[in-house]
């Protein structure tokens, strides 16, 4: 998506299905916008707990940034079952996220830590790219595992090293 220069500004789990062989599809491109990477974007939309700060503080952000943004909430809730922000209310909810204070989880290892604390940084130039993410040594080292997986002819599993 990002390679074809489209940002889709809502991305959150309800968007992204998994097929039973294990293929993933984004769905509701209704925010989605095809933009130069440079250029940067005034729509205050997506949804409350995915938003980037920039969005919440009505800046002007990077559409690109702010998916990756909602990709670490995404990645931080499926390691985790929970939200990275929570609050009782929308305005409480936007402040946590503007500070961007979470707990990384215990429960996971260093390399994936490193990867959701670089996903949700507060600063969106320090924010790797979806390409870079790709290349990330804990996310390669889980594509190495499927691939033994599938070699084995075994069903994958959820790994949440």
């Amino acid at each position: 998506m990002h390679s074809n220069l489209i940002c889709h500004r809502d991305l959150k789990l309800e968007n992204i299905l998994v097929s039973d062989r294990q293929r993933v599809k984004i769905i509701d491109f209704g925010f989605g916008i095809r933009t130069p990477s440079d250029v940067l974007l005034k729509i205050y939309c997506g949804t409350s707990s995915y938003m980037s700060p920039e969005i919440v503080r009505k800046q002007e952000y990077s559409g690109f940034k702010a998916d990756i943004w909602a990709l670490g909430v995404v990645l931080y809730v499926m390691l985790t079952g929970r939200f990275p922000f929570k609050a009782k209310t929308e305005k409480e909810l936007f402040g946590r996220i503007q500070m961007g204070q979470f707990l990384p989880p215990m429960q996971i290892n260093f390399d994936a830590k490193r990867l959701l604390t670089r996903m949700l940084s507060l600063e969106p130039t320090k924010r790797p790219t979806a390409s870079e993410i790709l290349r990330d040594p804990w996310l390669q080292q889980g594509v190495q595992i499927n691939a033994k997986s599938l070699n084995t002819n075994s069903v994958p599993s959820a790994n949440l090293r």
